[in-house]
């Protein structure tokens, strides 16, 4: 087994497909399906389950997928870590963190870094907190701040805070019933939300179906800012923490 067998299993599962991979690393696809038939042998078991629709990994194949993108992140960090021997942590850190809270962490997060760490630089990816786990799990970024109201076991995490929910409306938009609304009523308000894969939509339905209840579904939106720019507008409400 060589490094070149880890690298190209871990791009084909990625990409999903032998051509979309050979089309990624600029290798043939016949040399690919012998690496991988190479790997599959010396190992005495199949690591992918070949379809029409693609491939996938077997339950083996997911585990050696998992190791061997932690092995290839750790070889390409071994420059960096040659760097900083001196004494001095040096490198690039890949840092992900939902858009709702780049807007307000970016810049602390770099003078921290800058006063602790002077020769690390950080590189910033924005995304929904599903995207940034797999990202992690797959070893294309370093540490992310995620939304989750689950367990995965796959990554390490250290939970830093838990967060409520509120109803968000425009001064003229807002509901009577005071300082508290029922769920019971919240259900008649059209709402704008984020897409089904999003964890706080996750959080929603899951509360909605739970007490027998249907959201008034009026948009469903992208980013925090599309949310606010339709409770702006006054034409739906929306469900976020404050």
């Amino acid at each position: 087994m060589q490094y070149r067998h880890l690298y190209y299993f871990v791009k084909i599962v990625e990409a999903g497909s032998f051509s979309q991979a050979a089309r990624l690393i600029h290798v043939a696809q016949p040399a690919l399906s012998q690496q991988i038939a190479e790997l599959e042998a010396s190992l005495g078991i199949p690591l992918l389950q070949r379809s029409a629709r693609g491939i996938r990994p077997t339950t083996a194949g997911q585990r050696f997928y998992e190791e061997a993108s932690s092995i290839l992140r750790r070889y390409e960090a071994l420059p960096g870590l040659v760097h900083s021997s001196g004494g001095d942590v040096a490198g690039q850190v890949s840092l992900g963190m939902p858009a709702s809270l780049s807007t307000t962490l970016v810049g602390p997060f770099i003078e921290k870094c800058k006063a602790s760490y002077p020769k690390i630089t950080l590189k910033f990816i924005d995304g929904d907190s599903e995207f940034l786990r797999e990202e992690v799990e797959k070893g294309r970024l370093d540490l992310a701040l995620a939304f989750e109201d689950e367990f995965f076991p796959v990554v390490l995490r250290r939970p830093l805070f838990r967060q409520n929910h509120f109803l968000i409306s425009s001064a003229r938009t807002a509901p009577a019933s005071g300082p508290s609304i029922s769920l019971k009523d919240v259900a008649k308000i059209p709402l704008i939300l984020p897409a089904h894969l999003n964890a706080r939509r996750v959080v929603i339905d899951r509360t909605f179906a739970e007490a027998g209840l249907s959201l008034n579904l009026a948009a469903e939106a992208v980013t925090v800012s599309s949310e606010l720019s339709a409770v702006r507008s006054e034409q739906s409400l929306t469900i976020s923490p404050y």
